[in-house]
């Protein structure tokens, strides 16, 4: 847990820093929000793709098959004029 902490704080300055170079207006405080959205990337996002990473481990560790789910195609549109 201290490894995974050390990290996120130097995770949140390295973003920090990269933010008050990229700035698009100096002053702005908008580009600054956008930092909550690292935090919610790293929390949630990679957890969620962490888990579903896992069960297709698991699936294709078990076997089972893979298929993407496919479109009809119904040839029915129509131009707008």
């Amino acid at each position: 847990m201290v490894y995974f902490a050390l990290f996120m704080v130097i995770d949140f300055i390295a973003s920090t820093i990269a933010f008050t170079l990229e700035r698009q207006q100096p002053g702005g405080k908008r580009d600054f929000l956008l930092l909550g959205h690292v935090w919610l990337q790293r929390f949630a996002y990679r957890q969620l793709f962490s888990l579903v990473l896992l069960k297709t481990l698991k699936r294709a560790m078990e076997g089972g098959g893979f298929a993407w789910d496919k479109l009809e195609r119904a040839a029915n549109v129509r131009q707008r004029s």
